[in-house]
């Protein structure tokens, strides 16, 4: 993990792969398994949806989207 403010790591822990989402709280990825939630304080892995490979977050609604075939799948990240 990295300061946006200057850009130097301040913390790493292994585990996650995948593409990266963050909602202040909770690090998600999303990767071919599906998608994991982890904690970035302790980097322990909190939860896990298999199949569900999101690819966008809306950070306004708090939603990890997905589209599949023509299906919109949404899971609200709080």
């Amino acid at each position: 993990m990295f300061d946006v403010t200057d850009g130097r790591e301040v913390h790493t822990f292994a585990g996650p792969a995948g593409s990266f989402y963050g909602d202040g709280v909770s690090l998600f990825a999303s990767n071919e398994e599906g998608l994991s939630r982890w904690d970035p304080v302790d980097g322990c892995r909190t939860g896990h949806i298999g199949g569900f490979r999101p690819t966008h977050l809306h950070r306004g609604a708090g939603e990890l989207v997905q589209l599949a075939k023509n299906t919109l799948l949404r899971w609200a990240t709080t």
